[in-house]
């Protein structure tokens, strides 16, 4: 975890390091403190809000790579 400009934790996330929703869920848990995500998108959106695992008081998430998952994760994938 590294800092953005010093105020907020950056949690970053390779999407070179999956190819699908469960890889994406295996990636991301590993940032999470004390908690593994398994994939349900609603409880990903909690995740996001802070807590769960997250800073509670905000935090940054950088994507690397996101173009690839943009194919890997799109509209197919979340339907599943």
């Amino acid at each position: 975890m590294t800092t953005d400009n010093g105020t907020l934790p950056v949690l970053v996330i390779d999407g070179a390091s999956f190819s699908d929703l469960d890889g994406f869920a295996r990636e991301f848990s590993r940032l999470l403190c004390h908690w593994t995500w398994n994939g349900n998108l609603d409880a990903f959106n909690d995740i996001l809000r802070g807590g769960f695992g997250t800073p509670e008081d905000g935090w940054v998430l950088r994507w690397v790579s996101s173009d690839l998952s943009r194919v890997a994760l799109g509209y197919d994938a979340t339907v599943r």
